[in-house]
């Protein structure tokens, strides 16, 4: 029996998820490689050739004060994500009843909700 089809969306986030998943490896591995002696130490570009990360990105990732997108993309959410939870349950909830929602009654209700 098939599995259910992924959306666009949720397929990019899947994604997204598996090459952070695969940067933070990436800097665990040089963190661990820098405290090992010099001649033993494996540049950065062959740690992210091994991690399947780019190097610039490895080496951007190293540096102090680094944010991925998806810590500055959370910065800039307007709702916590519980109280996002609750509209998108009670927007589902409407869609079902075959009933909508102008943005300015979103607005309204995530109001109400706070």
């Amino acid at each position: 029996m098939p599995g259910k089809a992924v959306s666009k969306l949720r397929a990019q986030a899947q994604k997204g998820a598996a090459q952070q998943e695969s940067l933070d490896a990436a800097i665990a591995t040089w963190k661990e490689n820098i405290l090992l002696e010099e001649s033993k130490q494996k540049s950065l570009r062959t740690i992210a050739n091994q991690m399947g990360v780019s190097h610039t990105t490895l080496l951007r990732a190293t540096k102090p004060g680094y944010q991925s997108i998806q810590q500055f993309n959370s910065s800039k959410q307007l709702l916590p994500p519980a109280i996002e939870d609750i509209l998108v349950k009670f927007l589902l909830g409407l869609a079902d009843m075959g009933l909508g929602m102008d943005p300015k009654m979103l607005t309204q209700k995530a109001n109400d909700i706070i």
